[in-house]
């Protein structure tokens, strides 16, 4: 249970890399999301909530070098993690944006595409991020985006939650209510 001693701090450089390590369970929503996604030459695309970057290389990739993706994370470590690897992936058409996504800083109607890869639940207010990527959309643009589901994990929160009573850890317990209410 060495796990529950350990904390990871987002300005930690090495957290990104190890955060890295587990899209393992996302890349099976990544997937689905990027097979909605439109496909033509010159695209302008928003990944909202790049993180390290999974989501926004493989769109850079399918859509080519004449098109222009952007992610956009408040969270500069996976940021600067994500720029070295699309770096060292050759990708002119990819850059990255510190911001947050309940403020994009765009303009409106900057986006032919935006996409968000389990990263809605994780904004600190969902529904202005939601509201400001309609605001950057161009009209008839298009927005795909995969979140978790009420209940989803059930089973995980029960068992984290057994594991703090039985580490003698009850008042953290709060702190697990609210995180998993969050998502």
């Amino acid at each position: 249970m060495d796990f529950l001693n350990r904390e990871y701090s987002l300005q930690n450089p090495d957290t990104p890399f190890l955060y890295d390590q587990l899209l393992t369970w996302s890349a099976h929503f990544g997937k689905i999301l990027l097979d909605q996604v439109p496909i033509r030459k010159g695209m302008q695309a928003l990944d909202v909530g790049a993180g390290t970057g999974y989501l926004s290389l493989e769109l850079a990739q399918m859509l080519g070098p004449s098109s222009r993706v952007t992610g956009l994370d408040n969270w500069e470590q996976a940021l600067e993690y994500a720029r070295t690897k699309a770096a060292k992936a050759g990708l002119q058409n990819l850059h990255f944006v510190s911001g947050d996504a309940a403020q994009i800083p765009f303009e409106e109607g900057s986006y032919d595409l935006i996409v968000s890869n389990l990263g809605i639940n994780n904004f600190q207010d969902p529904a202005a991020a939601l509201r400001e990527s309609f605001r950057v959309l161009k009209k008839m643009g298009k927005i795909c985006v995969t979140t978790n589901l009420e209940g989803h994990f059930r089973e995980f929160y029960q068992t984290f939650e057994s594991t703090l009573k039985e580490a003698g850890l009850k008042e953290m317990l709060p702190l697990l209510k609210a995180e998993e209410e969050k998502r």
